[in-house]
């Protein structure tokens, strides 16, 4: 059987490694190639060395907050498409006056400000996921 040529690469940063292979059998197309990696650090490692048409970041790492994750990848590239997720988007996040807030919109706010496109709340439906990143990527090619 021919190997389909990689055509696409998305990058999953999630630190729940099982979440993180649902993921990949969800997203997995002929001519797609995923990556798995579970911090920011390794985050970081895989951007530097390929470029991915798509990152699907969780909001809140060990290492990390979406604010980071986004901030560096919007230096490399500012219009890299990212999609946030997250089970927790009321829980406690330090605004940049160093304030916390527990405010959903806030989040949002925050990561519109920095061109995320969009966040998915977890638990999310599947075929959403697959829908929204399937027209994010056409839309992006």
């Amino acid at each position: 059987m021919k190997k389909e040529p990689i055509r696409e690469r998305l990058l999953i940063v999630d630190d729940d490694s099982d979440l993180c292979a649902m993921l990949r059998e969800a997203l997995e197309r002929p001519g797609r190639h995923i990556d798995l990696v579970n911090t920011r650090t390794a985050a970081e490692a895989a951007l530097r060395t390929t470029r991915y048409n798509l990152v699907l970041a969780d909001i809140f790492l060990p290492d990390t907050t979406m604010l980071e994750l986004v901030d560096f990848i919007r230096e490399i590239d500012l219009d890299y498409p990212v999609v946030l997720m997250s089970g927790a988007l009321t829980a406690p996040v330090m605004a940049p006056d160093g304030d916390s807030t527990q405010e959903p919109d806030f989040l949002r706010l925050l990561a519109d400000r920095r061109g995320v496109l969009q966040i998915l709340e977890k638990p999310f439906d599947i075929r959403l996921l697959q829908d929204t990143i399937d027209r994010i990527l056409k839309e992006y090619q």
